[in-house]
């Protein structure tokens, strides 16, 4: 019975401390994975929101799985990755959107798509870009001729992107 105790003994005090050294390594190498993870969408988010701090932040509450990312820009602006079926197929389309803090989108750039040019590649043309900044409720945006079901898949998830952001900082949803 001692010798049992001992060994139980033993196992927690070893299990303490591998549990203590995963939580330094985890506190040491947090800001390191954060700064690669921001590094590989850098391009995207300096078109969206140039000059911000960006801070990339747990995605908690995404019940449709197209949330990629979610940046915290640190100027009550946050940055959504989202990834979308397009006419390409499953996650042919990658986007960002900057939001500010009323939910107003005032970024938006395609940072990765497999759609078909001179159609559905218009989702990443300025023209489709200037309909997308200022947009407060993307139910108004227009979806482009000969391309619906590019620029429908974006605007679904504009509209998902947008209520998640809504209702994680707890504005009403239009």
């Amino acid at each position: 019975m001692k010798k049992i105790l001992k060994l139980a003994l033993v196992l927690g005090l070893v299990a303490g401390l591998a549990a203590a050294g995963l939580s330094l390594t985890n506190s040491l190498t947090a800001p390191v994975i954060n700064a690669r993870e921001v590094a590989k969408d850098r391009e995207g988010l300096e078109t969206v929101m140039p000059g911000a701090e960006y801070s990339k932040m747990e995605v908690q509450g995404d019940t449709e799985g197209s949330i990629d990312a979610i940046y915290d820009c640190g100027n009550g602006t946050y940055v959504y990755k989202m990834k979308v079926n397009g006419y390409g197929g499953v996650g042919s389309i990658t986007f960002m959107i900057a939001l500010d803090p009323e939910g107003k989108v005032v970024g938006y750039t395609v940072t990765q798509h497999g759609e078909t040019k001179g159609y559905g590649s218009q989702v990443a043309e300025q023209k489709f870009i200037d309909s997308v900044i200022g947009l407060t409720n993307p139910e108004e945006l227009d979806t482009i001729s000969g391309a619906t079901i590019s620029s429908t898949a974006v605007k679904n998830g504009l509209i998902y992107g947008m209520k998640h952001y809504r209702l994680q900082a707890g504005l009403d949803y239009e």
